[in-house]
């Protein structure tokens, strides 16, 4: 049940990705948001590569490694889409090179600090597993980056109206909202041991997305003009969650 939920959600992310951009392909935040979105379905596929792997084989820790340091840059994704929205995002020389320079830092440390001992100490085992303080750092720093961006984000909210509005509200702060309760559950994770809670972090994103999918049939969010695609939409994503039920 658990590889299929990963399985099913890294393909209705994708999808929806997809056909978010192809909504708007010129439209920048389309580019950004969709981008995001393979971004957040590479996290599950890494995901699903982890719990397919046979019990107790160096292929499901490195591919845990992977999927901690795939999701180690989705802060700075976010950040960047909330950029995007706002209307703040430039060419490449006139970027705000301080906090771009700050988030990149951030976001490799969370990438790189995965391969490490500090992270999963390699006498870990399937049947013990061991994590290491770089583990307990990684979720500290992560949800530290997701309160900052939902703050950053409601602030912003204040300045803004109409669509932009609306995108920001249903895919910063439910994005950083549903990326921050993954953490929490890996956090529990860790504590109780129950790799019960792992098999809720692809069934959260499913969620996040069927909303995304009704916000964007109902206030037209990410400027999508085509009802067709707008219903294709939302029947893949209502598809997705009604075959995990």
């Amino acid at each position: 049940m658990l590889i299929l939920a990963a399985l099913s959600a890294a393909i209705a992310v994708f999808v929806a990705g997809g056909l978010i951009y192809w909504s708007n392909p010129v439209r920048l935040v389309n580019q950004v948001v969709a981008s995001c979105s393979v971004h957040i379905a590479s996290w599950l596929g890494c995901l699903y590569l982890a719990i397919s792997a046979p019990q107790g084989s160096p292929e499901g820790l490195f591919w845990v490694r992977m999927c901690c340091a795939v999701g180690g840059t989705i802060p700075f994704h976010f950040w960047w889409v909330k950029e995007t929205i706002v209307g703040r995002s430039q060419p490449p020389g006139r970027w705000r090179i301080g906090q771009v320079g700050v988030w990149l830092v951030l976001s490799l440390g969370l990438t790189g600090i995965g391969f490490t001992e500090q992270f999963i100490p390699s006498t870990s085992t399937h049947a013990q597993r061991v994590f290491g303080w770089g583990y307990r750092a990684y979720i500290a720093v992560g949800l530290f980056l997701y309160f900052f961006l939902i703050v950053d984000a409601i602030r912003t909210i204040r300045r803004l109206e109409g669509s932009r509005k609306t995108e920001l509200q249903v895919w910063l702060l439910g994005g950083c909202s549903v990326a921050a309760a993954v953490l929490a559950l890996m956090a529990l994770r860790t504590v109780t041991g129950d790799s019960r809670y792992v098999g809720l972090q692809p069934l959260m994103i499913l969620v996040f997305y069927s909303g995304t999918a009704i916000a964007i049939t109902t206030y037209r969010i990410f400027d999508a003009r085509q009802i067709l695609l707008l219903g294709l939409q939302k029947f893949c994503l209502v598809a997705a969650v009604a075959a995990m039920a």
